[in-house]
């Protein structure tokens, strides 16, 4: 139930609003953002789904504005969910892991006491949809983009249940959880010992078993590319490849990872959702 209006935004004749609800998925009070285009005020517009990266929360697509120019165009809604479940309630996972800024992972917790708050892949898979198509003029059409770790649980989300998309883009994505890393610390910790858990958020072992082949798009800024992430990269393209799955990779030279990246690119990515949309 939508609790709260915190914002309504007049934009390139749409609408941008950010709301607070309460989670019956995530036990907490959330927030997201929406774009409505101009389109909206006549008929019911199909709807992008945009997952931001660790450090980002839900208005952090709508500040850069650009989203939101090529949105109106196409007649596209922006959803932006929250990263991660917020609140003083919510156990501390920021202090277990030594790190101030806690990642963006899209999954469901298994082990107490983080599986009553962290289940951010039911939460944006199948609530927050619910909520938003049934206050907005928005049809059940959608697709699905992220930055970052949040192009990480895009396609997590789409393997998983590729009915409920059309495509899926990213930028700058993260498409491996490495050993050892803060990430792989959180899975563990949310997990518990149930490496069966883990595997389902493993894009190479869910495109293995994929059935049904959705567009995929990613955009990767070269600058600054450890090795890590690349072979991370290449573990996916090379499963993709294997299955035959039409995922395509395009490196970016002289752009830094910056808004500035997410600006220039963002309407590319809007264009290709739109075509499946």
């Amino acid at each position: 139930m939508i609790t709260a209006k915190l914002l309504a935004e007049k934009c390139f004749g749409g609408w941008i609003k950010r709301f607070n609800h309460n989670s019956t998925v995530l036990n907490c009070e959330m927030t997201f953002s929406i774009f409505l285009p101009p389109a909206a005020a006549k008929t019911q517009v199909p709807a992008v789904y945009w997952l931001g990266d660790s450090g980002d929360d839900d208005a952090s697509l709508m500040r850069i504005y650009m989203a939101q120019f090529h949105a109106a165009q196409l007649g596209l809604a922006l959803i932006c969910p929250d990263v991660h479940p917020r609140g003083e309630y919510v156990p501390d996972l920021t202090s277990r892991l030594g790190k101030e800024t806690l990642p963006a992972l899209y999954l469901n917790a298994t082990s107490v006491p983080w599986q009553r708050h962290f289940r951010l892949f039911d939460y944006v898979q199948s609530e927050l949809p619910g909520i938003v198509e049934s206050h907005f003029p928005i049809s059940s059409r959608k697709s699905i983009c992220g930055v970052g770790w949040g192009a990480h649980g895009a396609m997590v989300l789409a393997l998983s249940q590729p009915q409920k998309y059309s495509c899926v883009s990213g930028l700058n994505p993260r498409l491996s959880i490495v050993a050892d890393s803060v990430e792989a610390r959180m899975l563990a910790l949310l997990m518990g010992d149930n490496p069966d858990a883990m595997r389902q958020y493993d894009i190479t072992e869910l495109l293995a078993l994929s059935l049904t082949q959705l567009p995929v798009l990613f955009h990767q800024v070269e600058q600054g590319l450890t090795s890590v992430i690349a072979a991370g990269q290449r573990s996916v393209l090379d499963a993709a490849k294997a299955k035959g799955y039409p995922l395509e990779l395009i490196g970016v030279r002289e752009y830094s990872v910056t808004p500035g990246f997410i600006a220039s690119f963002i309407g590319q990515h809007l264009k290709f959702h739109s075509l499946y949309l």
